[in-house]
Parts: C-alpha cells; structure tokens; sequence
C-alpha cells in the first residue's frame, strides 16, 4: 500500500496525465518484446482508454466522490460566529478553498486566516479583498499528517479549518478526539458536476475526470493512513 500511495503521488494516479503516460509507455515497451506480447500491448492500450473514458463521466466521478464523503459546504454558519481563526489547508481543488475562505472571511469577519499552503493561496485572498494584515502563511507542513499537527499545535481555540471536501474524511479521522473545538468546513471541488443537468452526466468532461482522480487518491489515502495507524477514528 505504501509503493501504491508513492506512485500515485508521483504519478498523480489514475486520471492523471501522469498516469496516463506512465501506462501508454509500458504497454507500447511490452509490445515491442515480441509478436506474442502485441496482443496483450493493444489490450493494456484499449485497457487505459476505457479507464479513462469512464473515469471521465460526470455520472461515474460523482458517484466515487460520494462514496468517499458525505461532506458538503456549510450551509448554517450561526455556530461558527465568534471564532476569531480561519485555517486554510492547501491541496487538491485549490480554487474551492481559495473561494470558501474567502466567503467564510466575509460572513465571520475572523481576526486572522492562517494558510497552510503555498504563497499563492495568500495572494489569492489578498487580491479577493482579505486584508493582507490579516493573512498569516505557514510552509513547513508537507503533506496532510503534518499539517494536521500542525492544526493540533494551533493555541487558540476554536478554530475553523477549510480544506477540500474531498479531504475531510482524512482530516476528520487524523483529528479524532482533538477535533471536538476544530470546526471543520468542506470546501467544493473546482467544478460540482452535481450540478450538471441529467442529460450531460453520461458526456465525457475533463473536470469529471479530475473529480475521479482526486475521489480515488483520496481513499486509497485513507486506506493507507487506516492501516498504519494515523487515524483515530473512521469517520462516516
């Protein structure tokens, strides 16, 4: 599982360009060690396409995200009044965080937003109106456990934490007990294809695809973090 988890990020895994090639150059390799592995080259070849194509609907990449989750952007943000920090964790489907934050920011008016991310995501705020005294950046977190001790460390209570809907499922379990003062805010994903009309769900789009390799790494993550012990509970 760890190999799987290392070449996924390397890689991006399934639904990925890097993935994408990673698969062509090894079957185009077997082809070329004989006449009797042409067949199983063209096979792998067609293997991917088909991976793909279904990967790419909007019906498929849906129903991957709602089995990981059942987080959805709040709704009701009256028991957030008074918390005076915002957390924003960088990660997959940056913009929806970007756009989350910024619309919590605007409804709770906190003291400071701390962003645990690249430079960039404190540029976006800045630039969609968040004071720039307001924006704090931390940068030694390196991946999703890290920045949840990092989270963790954090001393004033509550606190809000933004991240990708898709994500939260793992930053619920990683929190666990230290969670119950941590309200947890999902942000959407780049495009809600849940928002497609019927009639497109079954058209290949290229944001569904994207939708269907975030849902896999996401639970393949999970899995992973489960079986080493990271998490302290399985959320729903």
């Amino acid at each position: 599982m760890t190999l799987l988890i290392e070449v996924a990020k390397a890689t991006g895994g399934p639904g990925s360009i890097g993935f994408l090639v990673l698969w062509a150059i090894a079957a185009l390799a077997i082809g070329r060690l004989g006449r009797r592995w042409k067949q199983v080259s063209r096979a792998l070849l067609w293997t991917l396409v088909a991976l793909y194509f279904t990967l790419s609907l909007p019906l498929v990449a849906n129903r991957l995200a709602d089995s990981l989750t059942t987080y959805h952007p709040l709704t009701d943000l009256a028991p957030l009044r008074g918390v005076r920090t915002l957390l924003v964790l960088d990660g997959d489907n940056r913009r929806g965080r970007i756009r989350e934050a910024k619309r919590l920011f605007d409804n709770l008016q906190p003291d400071q937003v701390v962003v645990s991310a690249e430079p960039l995501i404190v540029s976006a705020l800045v630039d969609m109106g968040v004071p720039k005294e307001r924006v704090a950046l931390e940068t030694e977190s390196r991946n999703t456990r890290e920045q949840i001790e990092f989270v963790r460390r954090w001393p004033s209570r509550p606190v809000v934490l933004v991240a990708s809907r898709l994500q939260m499922p793992r930053i619920a379990a990683l929190l666990g007990p230290a969670g119950n003062d941590v309200y947890l805010a999902p942000s959407p994903v780049g495009t809600e294809i849940a928002n497609l009309r019927s009639i497109h769900w079954l058209i290949p789009r290229y944001t569904a695809l994207r939708l269907s390799r975030d849902a896999l790494y996401e639970l393949a993550a999970l899995r992973y973090y489960r079986s080493m012990g990271y998490t302290a509970v399985n959320p729903a």
